[in-house]
Formats: structure tokens, sequence, C-alpha cells
């Protein structure tokens, strides 16, 4: 009777509250306070979306082995849930005995992560402590409210790297753009890849690089025009903080767009070979590229101001 009272009470914010939720927590990534939200409590939602990821024909399991490739075993392997609903979740929590003031934290908390977002994946820290989850829009479109990713509120995604708990002592790891590049690597045996989840570093990732003692770091992001000039803008951020750094630039086959499509297709022999042959940024030449942007831009900003000064001259 209890776990029925709990959910009763709870089953309405999965309805018009959620709308609300998801517009206070989830317009762009803001960086929020931690929340009192204990790790047996996230590892309860975390079970909650494992579960569910093996519901026969699920839209996220069919999503990765129909459109990605990726074999069911696989995403099992990787750790990827499926949420299917906040009401289901709110259920689930009661009879686990969690409370209704709890659940309504975690429901806040996850925002539009089971509501758009249904395909979840787990956050640690350095000491693999779960700060929180991820949730992907895997129907994401340039038409999309929300960004592809949504990190549960208290999940200070700028102040840590996803994949950074497994790298135990190494000093070195290979960066990469999305999280499924970061897990599937895992899954295949590739040690020390950790994940970015876009094209930008900020300086409390430069600062807990700095912390671990990394020595060597190979720049594996998309094999795009975005994930190419974010590569330069990575490596001079590094230089220009640390200059002993080895920045190595990982140059992917023609064709394959990141680190995941070449494990999946090309195996991760081949994946582990095109790391190894990572060559080193020539971080000056960089410099001088970017010391030459600004001359130009001030140089059109001159011109512009003198173009000014003659027309109001006529």
């Amino acid at each position: 009777m209890k776990d029925n009272d709990n959910a009763n009470k709870m089953k309405y914010l999965d309805g018009e509250l959620v709308d609300k939720l998801i517009d206070n927590n989830n317009e762009g990534y803001k960086e929020e306070p931690k929340q009192a939200i204990s790790l047996e409590i996230w590892d309860k939602v975390y079970s909650y979306s494992l579960e569910k990821i093996n519901i026969k024909n699920n839209q996220v399991m069919k999503y990765l082995t129909e459109e990605r490739g990726y074999k069911e075993e696989v995403v099992k392997a990787m750790g990827i849930g499926y949420m299917p609903n906040k009401r289901e979740l709110i259920e689930y929590l009661g009879k686990e005995g969690v409370s209704s003031e709890k659940t309504q934290e975690i429901v806040k908390a996850l925002g539009c992560i089971g509501y758009s977002h249904k395909m979840v994946m787990p956050f640690y820290g350095k000491k693999s402590e779960m700060l929180g989850l991820v949730g992907r829009d895997i129907k994401y479109n340039e038409d999309s409210k929300f960004g592809k990713y949504i990190y549960s509120k208290g999940l200070v995604k700028s102040s840590t790297i996803l994949g950074i708990e497994n790298i135990g002592k190494s000093k070195e790891i290979t960066i990469v753009e999305g999280m499924l590049d970061a897990m599937n690597a895992k899954v295949s045996g590739i040690k020390n890849v950790v994940a970015l989840g876009g094209t930008g570093i900020n300086i409390k990732q430069l600062e807990l690089i700095d912390k671990l003692g990394i020595e060597k770091i190979n720049l594996c992001l998309d094999n795009d025009s975005a994930g190419k000039e974010a590569s330069k803008n990575i490596a001079l951020q590094l230089f220009d903080r640390n200059d002993e750094l080895e920045i190595n630039k990982v140059s992917l086959p023609k064709g394959i767009k990141d680190l995941d499509q070449l494990i999946r297709e090309k195996g991760r022999d081949m994946a582990n070979n095109v790391i190894e042959k990572a060559k080193e940024v020539n971080v000056y030449e960089l410099q001088e590229e970017r010391e030459m942007k600004t001359l130009s831009k001030f140089q059109k900003e001159r011109d512009g101001y003198e173009y000014e000064l003659e027309y109001k001259k006529r």
C-alpha cells in the first residue's frame, strides 16, 4: 500500500510539471550546485534504466543496433540504459523504498531525461563515484527544442571528463568528442580514451589534466571541419597551459567520421594502430596561424573604421 501511495503522490510529476522542469533545468547547460542525492539512489535510477534496455524492440536498442550498427551485447557492455518514462521510474523507486521526497528530487534532477531524452548513460568522477546521468535524444534534429545531450541537474559536466575514471595511473590519454566513442573504446579494449562531450575544452578540464599529471595527449576529434578546427584550438589551449605536454593529432581514415565508427567498421586493432600513428602537432605553426587571424581581424576592423570616416566626409 505504501508503494502505491508513493507512486500516486508522484504521478503528477510525469504530466504537466515535467514541461516546467524541462524549461527550468535544460535550457542549455548551466553549471549547477551538486544535489543532495545519494549515490545509492543514483545507482537505483541507473539500474532501472539497465533493466529497461532489455525490453524487446525498445526504441533505444533499435536505434543503436539498426541505425548505428552496434551489436546488442556491445550496447549492454557499454552500460547504456533506456528510460521510457518518468511514471514507471517513480513506481520502481517506490518499490525500492525511496521516499516520495527523494523521488521528487530525482525527477527534478533528471529534467527531460526519460521524456525526450530516453537513452541513458552514467557519468562518473575520477574516483568512480557516480555524479549523475546523461540523456541523449535519439530523434534529435535541427528543429529539436533541446540539445542532443542533457545532463542531470547537479552534474557539473564542466569539471570532469567522461571516462576519466578509467585511466588509472596512465600519463597518456586520447581525447574524443562523443561519449559513445569513449564508451565503445573501453568495451573494445582500447585504453585511456576520454570524451569532452563536444568540441570545446574548458579551464576546469584543463586543470584536471594538470592535476592528473598527464604527459601525452592524442587528439582524436571528429573527422569534419568542426572537429579539425576544434583540434587546433584545443592543442593551443593545452600548450598555453603546459608547454611540456606532448600533443599529437590522430588522422582518421577517409570516410571515417569518428573513433566509434572506426572501431565498429575496422575493428580494435585498426583503431589502436591509427592512434599509435598520431603525429605531433606543430604548435608554433598553430600559434602563427592564430596571430595571423588576429591581425587580419584587426585589419578588417581598421579598414571598416577608415571607410566610415571617409564616407562621413563626403
